[in-house]
């Protein structure tokens, strides 16, 4: 009795590390897609309500996931710095693969070369949230069965 409790135990804990797993990589995934659409957005708003690039970063920053990133670029900015020097600062903690994306964003030039820059930006974080959905789909497939393999085997041993 003990020991099939104990089992139970196990299993259970294993199947929750796995679902704090697959939350904390929804939540990545979830970050990477709002900040796709952030820059966009700030390219309509650029494009059709003609507010200059530092008014169309502050619009985003009540975003859920990556407002904090604007808040950081716009009080950098308010401070003195320039732009693209806020933008480096502000984007230095991300994930490697995000921020290889942002940081080859040009914040110079006509206001067509910063509207190609964002929707560019904007589709290759698109590209990269597809990739990881997918390499989430098959890890979590695995690391699932893994979990339930590893509590059965150990049930069977207490067993």
């Amino acid at each position: 009795m003990i020991k099939g409790l104990g089992a139970l135990l196990i299993i259970s804990a294993s199947l929750l590390l796995c679902r704090e797993r697959f939350s904390r990589q929804r939540q990545k995934l979830l970050y990477v897609e709002d900040l796709a659409q952030a820059l966009s957005d700030m390219a309509s708003a650029v494009r059709f309500t003609g507010l200059t690039l530092p008014e169309a970063m502050a619009q985003q920053q009540i975003r859920l996931w990556c407002g904090a990133l604007f808040t950081a670029v716009c009080q950098g900015y308010e401070g003195g710095a320039a732009l693209p020097e806020s933008w480096q600062k502000a984007i230095e903690g991300l994930d490697w693969e995000v921020k290889r994306v942002l940081q080859t964003l040009s914040w110079q030039g006509d206001r067509e070369k910063l509207l190609g820059e964002l929707q560019r930006g904007a589709e290759a974080l698109r590209e990269t949230e597809e990739r990881w959905r997918e390499v989430m789909r098959s890890r979590q497939k695995v690391q699932l069965a893994g979990a339930l393999s590893l509590g059965l085997l150990l049930m069977i041993l207490l067993i």
